[in-house]
């Protein structure tokens, strides 16, 4: 079992990597695990607001070679109580339990910093693997939608 431990992007390092100052080869990460997009989504929303505690990219990496396995984010919804998350693992090592323990480091820090949050999800119907690190992270399905970019969807709570 790999041994990895968690980062949270500090502000000035997603301001560093937005403005080509540092880059993600730097930090052992593969561009498509935090894409710009991802970088920029968390600097707008700091911006408009919302604490840094819930903007942070994390990053789950190898305690040993300092490679970047995964990562995971929160994503506001239309509901302040509610926060949904995403995450990804780098292509060799999936099927390794990194998602899975990634986001319980996550989801445990989570609810050290607000006891009351609750949080959702979203998978491809087909996604078995994605559907199980959900629910190995207490996740339930709760319904079903249809997205014009990513299609069926399985939607998740906890």
């Amino acid at each position: 079992m790999i041994k990895f431990i968690m980062k949270s992007l500090c502000l000035h390092d997603v301001h560093s990597l937005l403005q080509g100052k540092i880059l993600l080869s730097q930090i052992n990460c593969a561009e498509y695990l935090l894409p710009h997009v991802v970088l920029q989504a968390a600097l707008d929303l700091h911006t408009r607001g919302t604490d840094w505690f819930w903007c942070s990219p994390r990053l789950f990496i190898d305690d040993i070679t300092g490679q970047t396995l995964g990562t995971a984010s929160f994503l506001p919804t239309n509901d302040s109580s509610v926060h949904e998350i995403g995450y990804g693992t780098a292509t060799e090592f999936q099927g390794m339990g990194i998602a899975s323990r990634g986001l319980a480091l996550m989801l445990a820090g989570a609810q050290a910093h607000d006891s009351a949050m609750r949080y959702m999800a979203k998978t491809a119907i087909n996604n078995l693997a994605s559907q199980r690190v959900l629910e190995k992270n207490g996740f339930t399905p709760c319904g079903k939608t249809i997205d014009a970019e990513d299609g069926a969807l399985v939607l998740w709570s906890r």
